[in-house]
């Protein structure tokens, strides 16, 4: 605080500096890619006032009766250094030291816009720091679980795990998931083994996860089946794997425990028309069922009463009515029908693994009857087009060097047996371009139709009478 001349104006107070990498114009004399640094003071005075701060930097070691003992070596003003409504403003002062100097002091002074101007401040020492110390990298993006451990009743449907990205988000990153279990060939009864198997206890979840710009978490969910073993508590893993512009962080599995619900065994509940369809539901849309669908199918069943011949009848319509629906002909068959395509082969050349995956793409979110089904599955299907003939499978049977019109006639006579009425439309989309909507034709791209289904319906299905097949576009899921 200034207690003399100048309206006693009060000088600044220097408090601390900093070294950074200098990105501007360099100081006369000073060596390439030299260190900045900057020097941060406050100034109390006059409220909302515009000031000018005078510094003068020298390299001698310490201030005389407040003044250094040399003439400056540095000097420069900062102008509008402007204090707020309770006088205060802080400020920086950036300077390079010149060659061959490597510490000394700085002080400084300020100018109100009556020209009046305080004495020096205290001397404050600056010592070059060198190489400025680089901006920490950031630190990388990982992938993994929000838990390592997770539980289920076995009634509870579904068990539900979070997979969480870490880091900067601001990009797009991919993670593959599957579910895994050592029970292998043990029978579904065994007792108190602690082992949950994908043939009686889960359903097998394989999948990819996209995380878009600025999504943190994605939930993975397993459906769980209520077996009648009283078995004891048992587990599988989800294991992730695959990551793509990210890093696998240290929780890349998580087990999870299905604890049982009963104590002794029963009846097995696949002779439950409820349990029945739920198992279809799953098996074929890799989903729960929706409540009015359940109902629809369980009725059927029901209906029979205790009609042993009309109950195992509706049984086999019901599962046929799940392989001809439109939820399942445009997802879990039409991979089937790419690889046909794209392929050929008898039997066709799709592992589980494979296809498994690739039609819980497509049917992600699908649940045919709802508002906007029809978006979400095209959405679906082209989403899985493009990143199918992307593969290096399709690209290594199908290279680019092709025309489109040897494209279209190769995938023609792979899926010969099926093209029949169709090569119209897949000759009409080889002209687009889009080897993806070629290859989402599957060489059939009129399947799905009415006619296409009836005629299935009439004719593939042993056993499924002539009536049922006029039923086929009217089913509900």
């Amino acid at each position: 605080m200034d207690g003399g001349a100048n309206l006693q104006q009060n000088f600044p107070d220097l408090a601390s500096s900093t070294i950074a990498l200098h990105e501007g114009p360099q100081e006369v004399g000073a060596p390439a890619n030299a260190a900045l640094t900057n020097v941060r003071g406050t100034l109390n005075s006059s409220p909302n006032t515009n000031f000018t701060v005078h510094w003068y930097f020298s390299d001698d070691a310490q201030c005389i009766a407040g003044q250094a003992g040399s003439r400056p070596l540095v000097f420069d003003r900062i102008a509008n250094v402007n204090t707020d409504g309770s006088g205060n403003a802080p400020f920086i002062i950036p300077f390079n030291f010149p060659a061959g100097i490597t510490r000394g002091i700085i002080n400084c002074s300020a100018t109100d816009p009556q020209g009046n101007t305080s004495e020096y401040s205290a001397c404050f020492s600056v010592v070059a720091g060198g190489t400025p110390t680089p901006t920490p990298t950031p630190a990388p993006m990982t992938i993994q679980f929000s838990s390592a451990v997770a539980s289920v009743s076995e009634n509870g449907g579904s068990a539900t795990v979070t997979v969480n990205r870490f880091g900067n988000n601001s990009g797009v990153a991919t993670v593959d998931y599957a579910t895994s279990d050592l029970a292998g060939l043990a029978d579904c009864n065994a007792l108190n083994s602690g082992k949950a198997s994908s043939r009686c206890d889960y359903a097998t979840a394989i999948g990819r996860l996209r995380f878009a710009a600025g999504e943190s978490s994605k939930p993975i969910s397993v459906l769980i089946v209520d077996d009648g073993y009283g078995e004891g508590d048992e587990q599988f893993h989800i294991i992730l794997s695959n990551a793509v512009g990210a890093n696998l962080g240290a929780s890349s599995t998580a087990t999870v425990t299905i604890n049982d619900n009963e104590t002794a065994n029963g009846g097995n509940p696949i002779n439950q028309p409820g349990f029945f369809v739920r198992e279809h539901y799953l098996d074929f849309f890799s989903r729960e069922p929706d409540p009015s669908g359940l109902a629809f199918w369980t009725n059927e069943i029901t209906s029979c009463g205790t009609d042993t011949a009309c109950i195992e009848l509706k049984r086999t319509n019901v599962s046929a009515a799940f392989f001809l629906s439109i939820e399942f002909q445009q997802t879990g068959y039409l991979v089937y029908r790419m690889y046909k395509a794209a392929y050929g082969g008898t039997p066709v050349p799709v592992r589980f693994n494979e296809f498994l995956p690739d039609t819980q793409q497509i049917g992600l979110g699908v649940v045919v009857g709802q508002t906007g089904w029809e978006q979400v599955l095209e959405n679906n299907k082209n989403l899985f087009a493009a990143d199918f003939v992307g593969r290096l499978r399709f690209a290594t049977a199908h290279p680019t060097t092709r025309t489109a019109a040897e494209f279209v006639e190769c995938l023609r006579h792979t899926y010969a047996s099926r093209a029949h009425g169709s090569h119209q439309r897949v000759w009409q989309w080889r002209h687009s371009g889009s080897r993806s909507r070629v290859a989402a034709g599957g060489g059939e791209p009129d399947a799905g139709t009415t006619g296409v289904q009836q005629s299935v319906c009439a004719d593939a299905v042993p056993g499924i009478p002539e009536k049922e097949s006029e039923r086929c576009t009217g089913w509900k899921f």
